[in-house]
């Protein structure tokens, strides 16, 4: 006999999502974060639910691994891995259509090495994990140079670049407006030089609440898609014994 039980409410998925992006335009593409197992609230239902509502333009996973579940399970839109993968997977997200991160001079020589994968630059403006270091206006001129040596290796491949608020949830905070501006003018650089971007993304949840003006043309909705750290959400999980 089960005894204790959780259950998932997709329709409140769906409605969270609403609820965070109504402040951005229209015209925005939405990025659902399911990685971790969408975060416990299971990755596989809860992205094929989304794709077949049309509630969303794309996926963002953590892992090459989660990204390959997605995809073994006839989940059909874009698939961003946020984190690196294994060089030698290169070839295997290829040919599953998965998009990688890259934010490494050398990382990105060696993964395209073993294949041509489609690929977002990762840009580190200030949470100072992975990604091409611009943590200000000064240094663009340096990640400018970092990006078109990546972009010599994968070329035809690179369709995005994005960075990650550390701060979105004050909004008084001059922080995320300090990282914004980094990216933009990153970007600006970019397409003096001729390299363009097919999606360009730097708010993530609290971001799109908070940030709305900053969203360029695609958000990332992550731990406010399951009902937490914001007004007027819904969890979408219950556990009833």
């Amino acid at each position: 006999m089960i005894r204790i039980k959780a259950e998932v409410d997709l329709k409140a998925i769906k409605n969270n999502l609403s609820e965070v992006t109504k402040n951005v335009s229209n015209n925005i593409k939405k990025i659902a974060v399911v990685k971790a197992d969408a975060y416990g609230h299971g990755a596989v239902s809860v992205a094929k639910y989304l794709e077949n509502e049309k509630a969303i333009d794309g996926f963002a996973v953590a892992t090459f691994e989660e990204a390959s579940e997605l995809r073994e399970n006839s989940v059909s839109l874009p698939i961003l891995v946020l984190g690196y993968i294994e060089p030698e997977n290169a070839k295997k997200a290829e040919e599953l259509n998965i998009t990688v991160s890259v934010g490494d001079v050398e990382y990105a020589k060696t993964l395209f090495s073993f294949g041509s994968p489609k690929a977002h630059i990762q840009v580190d403006t200030g949470m100072s994990r992975m990604g091409v270091y611009c943590h200000k206006k000064e240094d663009v001129e340096n990640a400018l140079k970092d990006i078109k040596e990546i972009y010599s290796f994968g070329k035809d491949k690179i369709k995005g670049i994005y960075t990650h608020f550390v701060e979105s949830d004050i909004p008084s905070k001059e922080t995320t407006k300090i990282q914004y501006e980094s990216l933009f003018s990153l970007i600006e650089e970019c397409e003096k030089e001729g390299i363009y971007f097919e999606t360009k993304h730097c708010c993530n949840s609290l971001g799109a609440v908070n940030f709305p003006n900053f969203a360029l043309n695609a958000v990332r909705i992550g731990i406010c898609l399951y009902g937490y750290e914001s007004e007027n959400l819904t969890p979408a999980m219950t556990f009833k014994t």
